[in-house]
């Protein structure tokens, strides 16, 4: 049996392949922790019939609580901030950052996921694990921070280097950290092609197949519940709703 630490930069509620993952190492004997994300309306720590466990961690920022205090009270904020800083001038590094995450998204966005991936690393680091999954390049830096001497798996669920929001910055942070890799996957090879393009090694390939459940289809008259002609074309899209997509 090893010990497992996986992690996945979501709330972990329809990940697909994660839970498949989970489910087929709990099968085999392992026993598995995965760190995820938590949306404030989730249980902290969960332990679905699958028999793993679930530790989902909080990446607000303990004064970011304040933040639509402050929102809805600009004026106020404002005078309070000069008077602080006259009366205490180490008020002044923390109302500048509660300015600066007011004022620009991006600060917010990369505060919350600093806070997140260091709380994510400290949680595991807690426990001693033989392997790390990190579940795409966004939590390869936790499972290396808190490997310990573990074996670190990479398993790339996307082009690290052509997804939305990421670029060539991704593709240089992930050339980077696979120096400190022990093994990765893709789903496809496709994938392992165009990572072994890009790197130089070839990752081994684990396909995507759900759960085998015998279904019996059931015809259901779309066009009448939406009203809609015999003619009118119909697209279905599976998946997640970004831009890009």
């Amino acid at each position: 049996m090893k010990r497992i630490g996986m992690f996945v930069w979501n709330p972990f509620t329809n990940d697909a392949r994660v839970l498949r993952e989970c489910t087929a190492l709990v099968e085999a004997g392992h026993r598995v922790d995965l760190y995820c994300l938590n949306d404030g309306t989730l249980p902290e720590v969960e332990c679905p019939m699958s028999g793993f466990r679930v530790i989902r961690i909080d990446r607000t920022p303990p004064f970011a609580r304040w933040l639509p205090f402050f929102r809805k009270r600009k004026k106020r904020t404002l005078v309070i901030g000069v008077m602080g800083a006259l009366l205490a001038p180490w008020l002044i590094p923390v109302m500048l950052v509660l300015f600066l995450l007011m004022r620009s998204r991006f600060i917010r966005y990369a505060l919350y996921n600093s806070f997140g991936i260091l709380r994510m690393t400290r949680a595991a680091r807690k426990h001693d694990y033989d392997v790390m999954h990190a579940n795409d390049v966004n939590t390869l830096p936790q499972a290396i921070g808190a490997a310990r001497g573990a074996q670190i798996v990479y398993d790339s669920h996307e082009v690290q280097t052509d997804r939305t929001g990421y670029g060539s910055m991704q593709g240089k942070l992930e050339r980077w950290l696979l120096h400190f890799v022990n093994q990765t996957i893709v789903e496809n090879d496709t994938r392992a092609d165009y990572h072994q393009k890009l790197y130089g090694m070839r990752p081994s390939v684990l396909h995507n197949y759900p759960f085998y459940e015998p279904i019996i289809p059931q015809p259901r008259p779309l066009r009448e519940e939406l009203a809609l002609a015999p003619d009118e074309p119909i697209l279905l899209y599976q998946g997640g709703i970004q831009e890009g997509r």
